[in-house]
């Protein structure tokens, strides 16, 4: 696919880009937490993916954390 990115995700992609486990993508799946996967093939042990648009939302939707000013001890 010259040129042209996916619709889908693989879990591989998936981790990569959020940089978290699979492992935990599962736990916060299982909280309602992280985009849903969905069956690509239909199959009961087929490929599942996620749409790309989802997870980049989710991204974009994290809190970031902001660090406090360290305390000045100089005085």
């Amino acid at each position: 696919m010259d040129g042209i990115e996916s619709v889908f995700l693989t879990k591989r992609d998936v981790c990569k880009l959020v940089s978290l486990s699979p492992a935990h993508i599962d736990r916060l799946e299982r909280m309602q937490r992280f985009p849903i996967r969905f069956s690509l093939t239909g199959a009961r042990n087929g490929k599942v993916g996620w749409a790309r648009n989802e997870v980049l939302e989710w991204c974009a939707a994290r809190v970031r954390r902001t660090l406090k000013p360290l305390a000045d001890d100089s005085q």
